[in-house]
């Protein structure tokens, strides 16, 4: 098969081209890509048509920023290259989108954490208030039957911080 770089789109599917320098890189949408002499090396703005894949991929300022599969995939690469070049605002707008994607995992991630120690705060004044209340639904007050066994609410909150689980 020889050696050859990989371009990841559309769940994770590996699209290889040997078109570049065959250093057997690896890109995934937003990531820099170097500039290659057969191409317009200056601005680093190009694309790569895969055939034997049938898609189009498509990299400005040196940053892999779009691929395109359709039925005339050649025509629509080089329609959306162009609308690429001759409208910036476009490049930024898919940016701030290969952005947010990236950062949502993490997003997602931390907002869970802040949700189970913010329950475990509200469990914690319940629990100091009256620690011997029965709860009747213990998947909903998972915290509030710690702080009956004896933890502490830093130990609650560290383990939030720690692994992210949630309280159930």
């Amino acid at each position: 098969m020889g050696m050859f770089d990989s371009f990841y789109i559309e769940d994770n599917e590996e699209i290889q081209t040997k078109q570049l320098d065959c250093l057997l890189h690896g890109y995934s949408l937003g990531d820099p890509v170097q500039s290659y002499e057969n191409f317009d090396g200056p601005t680093g703005n190009y694309y790569l048509f895969e055939e034997h894949e049938n898609v189009g991929l498509i990299v400005i300022n040196n940053i892999f920023i779009d691929w395109v599969r359709t039925d005339d995939t050649r025509q629509a690469t080089r329609e959306l290259f162009n609308s690429y070049l001759e409208k910036p605002v476009l490049v930024a707008l898919k940016l701030s989108d290969i952005i947010k994607e990236r950062l949502y995992p993490a997003k997602k991630k931390v907002n869970k954490k802040l949700h189970n120690i913010r329950s475990a705060v509200r469990e914690y004044e319940m629990f100091k208030e009256n620690p011997d209340v029965e709860i009747r639904y213990s998947m909903l007050f998972g915290d509030f039957s710690k702080f009956k066994e004896g933890e502490t609410l830093e130990s609650v909150i560290a383990n939030y911080l720690k692994d992210g689980e949630s309280n159930e």
